[in-house]
């Protein structure tokens, strides 16, 4: 494993295979380079590393766009990569895909996959509906599951 810098200033690991070919290249955050100066010319690094075929995506399994091994890689449909991000930077509950429902006066929680949307209320509280969307995300995104921390 070696490591190439962000212009963030975060080191990003690589396969000691693809070092070589990604080095010379000025990588920014999300791992992507702009190839023509001045133009919209732009790749991602996990498109150099693996092959993505049309119709997928590369996704990160640990969510962590700094992390580029290869064995932290993999090919999802736009579905699976969405299913896999991480809870919004505005979430207020700290649970991804729960709420609290004002008009039921209870927690609820909520996920989509395909543009079904799976939603249940009358949770006690924000942990109670965490559980719940945790083992819902798994059954219905299996490994790209992102699951809830809960303490």
């Amino acid at each position: 494993m070696k490591t190439i810098k962000c212009r963030c200033g975060k080191d990003i690991p690589v396969d000691d295979d693809v070092f070589d070919r990604l080095s010379d290249v000025t990588w920014r955050c999300g791992a992507t380079a702009v190839f023509q100066e001045g133009s919209r010319n732009t790749a991602s690094m996990p498109h150099f590393i693996i092959a993505v075929p049309p119709g997928f995506m590369p996704d990160h399994k640990d969510r962590d766009f700094h992390y580029c091994l290869r064995a932290n890689l993999r090919l999802a449909t736009r579905s699976q990569n969405a299913a896999n991000s991480k809870k919004r930077s505005d979430n207020t509950t700290g649970y991804r895909g729960v709420s609290y429902s004002t008009p039921t006066k209870n927690w609820e929680y909520r996920l989509t996959k395909d543009g079904k949307t799976f939603r249940y209320r009358g949770f006690a509280t924000a942990r109670d509906a965490a559980i719940a969307y945790n083992k819902k995300a798994k059954e219905v995104n299996g490994e790209f599951a992102y699951q809830n921390e809960i303490a």
